[in-house]
């Protein structure tokens, strides 16, 4: 889709709020996607950043894949669980052992590959530890990501490219689950959604709190929201905002409240 006089405005109105922050509330990276695979607004998108748990999201896909390839169904149980709670434990309540059981049942490689290969994503996205490895990401070998790349896998896990119906079904369903514990509160888009809203979030956050600084070195400090909206009326938008290199959590969070506030404002008309 070419960008339009109203896209380039929010882009203007969205590096303003990237410049206005503090200093103390890191690096701001937005990366907004409409139905067209161009990113209409691109503030930094293309830059790695520390993933949290939003690489969840690639996990997922994988995982789904897995299923729709009839290698597991949906109830076949997986140390203990069915694949079923695992992916939504991970997802609602962002569930590190849940993730780390279906990162030791798919693998690393088969992850990576299928991101790679089969949705398009950049090198900069890669899954390389374990969820909760604080020791790794200390050491600078951390799961990466880009605002750009989360925006493209929402996209084309709505436009049906990442997985067949049933797969797309059930991702969606999970990713608009209600989101538990201290996953409902970095789920900033969803949050700020206006109170008319009555839009479908899919979304999946990350979160690396500046204070554990000790434990994860320089990934410390790093937030991540990545949503799909879906209107009423069949419209939809991707957006992923993300902040790496705070040392002031709260302006962090602000920041990125701010970007979900002027894309909702700007997606009414969407």
């Amino acid at each position: 889709m070419d960008r339009m006089p109203d896209d380039e405005a929010l882009r203007t109105r969205l590096q303003g709020t990237a410049r206005s922050a503090p200093a103390a509330a890191g690096t701001l990276s937005v990366s907004l996607r409409r139905p067209g695979l161009d990113a209409v607004v691109d503030v930094r998108g293309g830059a790695p950043l520390h993933a949290a748990s939003s690489i969840k999201l690639c996990i997922l896909v994988s995982a789904l894949r897995a299923f729709e390839s009839a290698v597991e169904g949906l109830d076949s149980v997986i140390a203990g669980s069915t694949l079923r709670h695992h992916l939504a434990a991970m997802v609602t309540y962002s569930d590190n052992d849940a993730a780390n059981v279906l990162i030791e049942h798919l693998g690393m490689d088969r992850i990576n590959a299928e991101m790679s290969q089969v949705v398009g994503l950049s090198a900069e996205t890669r899954l390389v530890r374990r969820m909760g490895d604080a020791a790794s990401a200390f050491a600078g070998r951390d799961n990466t990501a880009t605002a750009n790349d989360l925006t493209l896998l929402l996209h084309r896990l709505r436009a049906g490219a990442c997985l067949g119906p049933e797969g797309t079904k059930e991702a969606l369903r999970i990713l608009r689950l209600p989101k538990r514990g201290e996953a409902a509160e970095y789920a900033i888009i969803a949050r700020s959604a206006p109170a008319e809203s009555s839009s479908l979030v899919a979304s999946k956050s990350g979160y690396i709190p500046s204070s554990l600084v000790d434990d994860y070195g320089e990934a410390a400090g790093t937030y991540l929201d990545a949503a799909l909206v879906e209107s009423p009326s069949g419209g939809w938008w991707c957006l992923a905002v993300a902040v790496n290199g705070c040392r002031d959590d709260e302006a962090a969070l602000d920041a990125i409240e701010e970007v979900a506030r002027l894309s909702w404002d700007a997606a009414r008309p969407w």
